[in-house]
């Protein structure tokens, strides 16, 4: 890939710094289970300025309540899996770029099913790092396959085990874990008859309150649900939350159970307050799921042009021609991925969330530029897209106007700098951007500054540097 000096000393040391872990890593996935051990982590130390509330919201100490104390279980290991898998996913680049696209791409699949070890079970603050780093380790399969040529044996053998690992791991996203975290609060905060039911505590009164009109009705009539009713409308809650997981957007079905489990969370005011992130929730699932089908299918179009000399007319070719058992279909819209043979290769998209076909038009974000997962478009998985960092154009001033008389460039122009980690280390790119959208060269301007940066820790300083152009 496109790397000044700078970036492949940074590559090289963190390969060098954590070989050690990574291979802890790939033998790790390499074993069928993984769990945590969630009576010793609860008990681990928070990081620095992680607050440790003496109450939940419930009004049970700390230790009692078992949404908080799962939650905090997953906290203290938690970053240091993000920084595994961005120092992994760095040194699989620095393999690439010294010629190793086989190992590259290999340790790309461990990666994915580093995440995928994580989703799938456990809490959803578990599985959404999970979801995390198996989308991190499929944008570095697809950015590989762009930047450098990919032999047909190495196609095949990434497809072949990404059919794998789609098979093992095939829901991203299981409800089991929250619901057991929600049936477990009622134990808490209602009392036992010894027959199986029992009658609301004031601590579990955020639980068994409808809205705070209902709350207050309930309170002056106790018209509360009891222990017996309140378990059978968590079941019934995660019931449907589960269909609502199984079920792709362009499915008739689809709307009528997402309605279906909103009205149920309505029945209870804590289960209101978590209904809207569980929501985003559903649309992430889909939206891995489409990742996975989407990268399948590049796949086997990159092989069959391999093999035949050519991309084929259409994907209904890539069965037949033995490159997929079956055609994957794209989940929002119940057929097989938009595709188009382009001059550059070909144009591979999915509907997207507005579940129509805008014939490969990518949507695009508040400022105009185009965004993956944007609602107003089709959603590109090949080829991939650039991130533009390009801001939109203000209205030129007088003093603009002048500046670009005097500098030749379309004031006002944007210090912009993108930043990414890379293990322990902080990769800053820096760039000049005019407001009509190109790239300057700050040395081109007479009289420049130095330009510095600084890092700070909260409201400590804790490095400087200056940036290297090249």
């Amino acid at each position: 890939a496109d790397m000044n000096e700078s970036q492949r000393r940074i590559l090289a040391q963190v390969a060098e710094d954590n070989a050690g872990a990574f291979e802890l890593l790939r033998q790790g996935v390499a074993k069928p289970d993984y769990w945590v051990e969630y009576e010793k982590a609860v008990q681990e130390p928070l990081l620095a300025g992680v607050p440790e509330p003496s109450q939940t919201m419930t009004g049970l100490n700390l230790l009692e309540d078992p949404a908080w104390a799962f939650n905090r279980a997953f906290y203290p290991f938690a970053p240091g899996y993000r920084d595994l898998a961005q120092a992994f996913r760095a040194s699989i680049l620095w393999k690439a770029c010294r010629g190793g696209l086989g190992d590259a791409l290999d340790d790309c699949l461990v990666l994915m099913d580093f995440g995928m070890h994580v989703e799938g079970r456990g809490t959803q603050g578990e599985q959404l790092l999970g979801i995390a780093i198996e989308a991190m380790a499929t944008q570095t399969v697809l950015t590989l396959l762009d930047s450098y040529k990919t032999a047909e044996q190495d196609l095949a053998r990434v497809q072949a085990h990404l059919a794998d690992l789609y098979t093992r791991h095939s829901s991203p996203l299981d409800a089991a874990g929250d619901k057991a975290i929600w049936l477990a609060m009622v134990q808490r905060t209602f009392t036992d008859d010894g027959a199986g039911n029992g009658h609301v505590l004031k601590e579990g009164l955020p639980l068994a309150a409808g809205g705070v009109k209902d709350g207050l009705t309930s309170l002056l009539l106790f018209g509360y649900p009891d222990r017996r009713e309140m378990t059978s409308l968590i079941e019934r809650y995660y019931s449907e939350y589960q269909l609502a997981l199984e079920t792709p957007p362009s499915d008739p079905q689809y709307e009528a159970r997402q309605a279906r489990w909103k009205a149920l969370a309505g029945e209870s005011f804590l289960l209101s307050v978590s209904t809207p992130a569980m929501e985003r929730m559903v649309a992430l699932v889909w939206r891995v799921q489409a990742g996975r089908r989407a990268l399948s299918t590049t796949l086997a179009v990159m092989r069959y042009a391999r093999d035949k000399g050519g991309y084929p007319s259409s994907l209904d070719a890539l069965v037949p021609a033995g490159y997929l058992n079956a055609l994957p279909l794209d989940p929002y819209s119940g057929k097989s991925f938009g595709y188009q043979r382009t001059a550059e290769g070909f144009l591979l998209y999915s509907w997207g969330e507005n579940l129509v076909d805008d014939g490969g038009r990518q949507g695009t974000g508040q400022n105009g530029a185009p965004r993956m997962f944007a609602e107003n478009g089709d959603w590109i998985f090949w080829p991939v897209q650039a991130v533009t960092q390009t801001p939109k154009a203000p209205a030129h001033s007088a003093a603009d106007e002048e500046k670009m008389e005097k500098y030749g460039a379309a004031a006002p122009l944007n210090h912009t700098v993108r930043i990414e980690r890379m293990g322990s280390y902080l990769k800053l790119d820096y760039e000049l951007i005019g407001a009509d959208g190109k790239k300057y060269d700050l040395w081109g301007i007479s009289e420049h500054p130095e330009l510095t940066f600084s890092v700070y820790q909260g409201d400590a300083k804790v490095g400087v540097g200056k940036f290297e152009f090249g």
